[in-house]
């Protein structure tokens, strides 16, 4: 179950998968693949993700999913991003840890700044992924059996209709030289 920590943002662990995984670290077999990553989350608005945190203002969420290839240390990243709103996005980051063969967390690896969207058009939702790469040291990644992702709404991103601040004072800039 997740348990939302923090009081300067949203956070989400997911703590059903960390047992899983503990409980997966027992069966040998496991240990040799080359590639391991984190298990989807059974929530209903996961998307694949393994870790979900829904925000209320604006409407959206906010996930996360992880895989790092032992073998060679690339890890690899996905944030997702969600928005129901015209008028704002979300904004968010993760943080992944890595647990060796006894559940001992031996590396973590954050997010150092957030990534927003811009409100969606009108129908559908906006759903977009962000995919970050980063080298985890051989060593680190050699003993690693066991990873977790931890995803935290950071706050609003303002783009009405998906178009954001940015372009609307450009095109602002544009029309006042214009005249």
């Amino acid at each position: 179950m997740h348990t939302p920590t923090g009081s300067s943002g949203g956070k989400r662990k997911n703590d059903a998968a960390s047992s899983l995984i503990k409980q997966l670290h027992d069966w040998k077999g496991l240990t040799n693949m080359p590639t391991i990553s984190t298990l989807p989350s059974n929530h209903p608005f996961a998307r694949g993700h393994s870790s979900v945190f829904h925000v209320t203002d604006p409407e959206g969420w906010v996930r996360g999913r992880a895989s790092l290839d032992t073998s060679t240390g690339d890890l690899t990243m996905v944030l997702g991003l969600e928005t129901d709103s015209v008028a704002e996005g979300v904004r968010g980051r993760l943080k992944v840890r890595l647990f060796d063969s006894n559940g001992i967390e031996i590396a973590v690896i954050n997010m150092n700044q957030d990534i927003g969207i811009p409100g969606k058009a009108p129908g559908r939702a906006r759903i977009e992924e962000f995919t970050l790469a980063k080298r985890i040291p051989a060593d680190v990644a050699s003993r690693t059996t066991g990873i977790d992702v931890e995803v935290e709404f950071t706050g609003k991103q303002f783009g009405l209709f998906g178009i954001s601040l940015d372009v609307v004072i450009d095109a602002i800039s544009i029309l006042i030289a214009v005249l």
